[in-house]
């Protein structure tokens, strides 16, 4: 059987159905990347879960960034900033893999899975319960 390096459990629930997909989509993409490490899989199966991970950050990001955008986040331009350095973050590291550092799997894995708990756990959470707190005002104006 094999080990995963992340597992989505209870804790990284934000309460948003398409949000927790699309972490759990990110998790599934970082487990791959830990397999095809642990395999020795050749170089091309590394780009192009890189080149994933790319492409996922992206469209998250912009997700998430309407989404806080429609509930008028206090700190969204924060937020949006926290996200660019994290996608920066990405792209330097598969402009690094592709430059021939093969070390860089190992870095990678380590900086995704500090995001993860930092980043969802923080940054996620917060713009959440500032939605939660707007749908529950919404909800007692309405009464």
């Amino acid at each position: 059987m094999k080990a995963n390096f992340v597992e989505f459990t209870p804790e990284y629930y934000t309460g948003n159905e398409k949000i927790d997909k699309e972490h759990q989509q990110l998790f599934t993409i970082i487990n791959r990347l830990y397999s095809a490490m642990r395999e020795g899989k050749s170089k091309v199966i590394l780009q192009e879960i890189l080149d994933e991970l790319l492409d996922y950050t992206i469209k998250h990001f912009t997700d998430e960034e309407l989404y806080m955008l429609s509930y008028n986040y206090p700190r969204y331009h924060e937020h949006k900033r926290i996200h660019q350095e994290l996608t920066d973050k990405v792209k330097q590291f598969r402009q690094e893999f592709m430059a021939g550092n093969s070390f860089i799997s190992v870095e990678l894995l380590l900086f995704l899975n500090n995001w993860l708990a930092n980043h969802i756990k923080v940054e996620d959470f917060a713009y959440m319960r500032h939605i939660r707190e707007v749908e529950k005002q919404k909800q007692m104006e309405a009464k």
